[in-house]
């Protein structure tokens, strides 16, 4: 398509100067024969008709609505780091030759744009937070757990998150196709907190289940004393946050 001098004429040096009429009609004409992929270009072992159903699914509201969801939460990773293909252990293998520090928060500075703002906010944050932490206990391994505090407040600063929750949502089921199972209350959306012992992480949030519409569902994060939503009513369970919708 972009050799086709009649769509995009050979007159660009450069991307970036095409101009967004174009992108935008080349775009168009993208998702318009979406349908008709080449079988080449299918992922191996698709037929015909199931990659017809997927991109079906895809312009549904629901795949739309998990996208942004995802997108947000995509967000969690901080700034991208700079490394290209080259493995983490390669670079603290490199700083280590060269006497430098390997710690993470050391790491996470030589791996990334320091001018990039986000970069700056970070480290910014890390400090403030490191300066409240008494200097015997300034140590090495301790400066892992801070940098992800760091991470966290930053996030929750940036999106107006709050730890307590107490939203009324709608549970949807991890499988496709997608179905309503189940309605409850958030309880926390902090990765830290725990369900059963372990961190929620950034892709699930702590939900009380409230009401079953498909007990026998299964549960996205099992608990150890129930697998189904049926089971976990007046439970807090685990839910990935992208299947979580908060109800109208």
């Amino acid at each position: 398509m972009l050799c086709n001098p009649h769509r995009v004429p050979l007159t660009y040096l450069d991307w970036n100067s095409v101009p967004e009429e174009i992108k935008s009609a080349i775009w168009k004409e993208i998702e318009d024969n979406i349908e008709d992929c080449p079988a080449e270009f299918q992922p191996v072992a698709m037929r015909s008709y199931q990659w017809k159903e997927l991109v079906s699914y895809w312009r549904t509201m629901d795949a739309k609505l998990i996208e942004t969801r995802n997108s947000k939460n995509r967000e969690w990773r901080g700034p991208d780091h700079r490394t290209g293909r080259t493995h983490f252990s390669q670079i603290r293998h490199e700083m280590s030759a060269n006497g430098e520090n390997t710690d993470k928060m050391s790491v996470f500075i030589k791996t990334r744009d320091e001018n990039d703002p986000d970069v700056k906010a970070v480290v910014e944050e890390f400090n403030q937070n490191l300066a409240e932490i008494p200097e015997s206990l300034q140590t090495i391994e301790f400066t892992g757990p801070v940098l992800l505090v760091s991470h966290i407040l930053l996030f929750f600063q940036s999106n107006e998150i709050t730890t307590d929750g107490h939203e009324k949502v709608c549970l949807v089921s991890y499988t496709i196709p997608k179905h309503d199972v189940a309605e409850g209350i958030v309880v926390s959306k902090d990765p830290l907190v725990k369900v059963d012992g372990k961190p929620l992480g950034s892709d699930f949030w702590k939900v009380l289940v409230k009401k079953a519409k498909i007990p026998n569902a299964s549960l996205e994060g099992p608990r150890k004393k129930f697998c189904t939503i049926g089971e976990a009513v007046d439970c807090a369970v685990a839910w990935r946050s992208c299947d979580v919708f908060v109800e109208e």
